[in-house]
Order: structure tokens, then sequence, then C-alpha cells
């Protein structure tokens, strides 16, 4: 009998434990994302961007950023992409993709 208690305590503690883990990964995870995020504020698309998709949810990855476009990913909390953003700076045209079944979100010269 002392046994079975002995492991559903022990079972008890590690599953609070574990719950309580992954609050804290979550709540440190979002001030970063924000942060990070806070970046783009002086790029033209921010405003775009930011109406489309939820800045405070994805993590923005820049993957190129040259003289004639800037490649931007965004990221959910398991670092899956989720959103791909296009801007040609000569032309001013964003060009913003979900990368799941919706496809094509925006695709217009930003005034």
């Amino acid at each position: 009998m002392k046994k079975i208690f002995t492991a559903l305590l022990g079972i008890t503690l590690l599953v609070g434990c574990t719950d309580e883990a992954a609050k804290e990964t979550e709540t440190e995870k979002s001030p970063i994302v924000k942060k990070e995020n806070e970046e783009l504020n002086d790029l033209p698309e921010y405003d775009l961007l930011a109406q489309y998709i939820d800045l405070s949810t994805y993590e923005a990855d820049v993957e190129s950023d040259n003289k004639g476009t800037r490649v931007i990913f965004f990221e959910n909390e398991e670092g899956q992409k989720e959103y791909k953003s296009i801007f040609v700076k000569g032309a001013n045209h964003l060009k913003l993709v979900s990368l799941d079944e919706d496809g094509l979100i925006y695709d217009d010269v930003i005034q």
C-alpha cells in the first residue's frame, strides 16, 4: 500500500512540476518575442504586417535584407514557419503569404 501511495505522489509531483515549467517557458518567451519584433517598427511594411499577423505571438526571423528585397519569416512558439513576408524596396511592394492552406494574404504596393 505504501508503494502505491508513494508512486501516485511521485507522479502527481512530476505532472505538477511539468505544467509549471511549461507555463514559465511560455511566459518568458512572450516578452522576448515582443522585444525582437519591436525592431520591425521602423520598417515601411510594419503596419500592414501588424494588421495581418499577431506580432506578439509570432517571432520574426529576417531571412534576408539586401539592397532590393527583404524576406521575413514569422515562426510560432514551436519554431514552425507560418508566414512569409516579401518586401520589394524599390517598388514598395509587399507580398504576405500564409504557409498553410490559406496561401496569399496580401499582394499590393504600400502607399
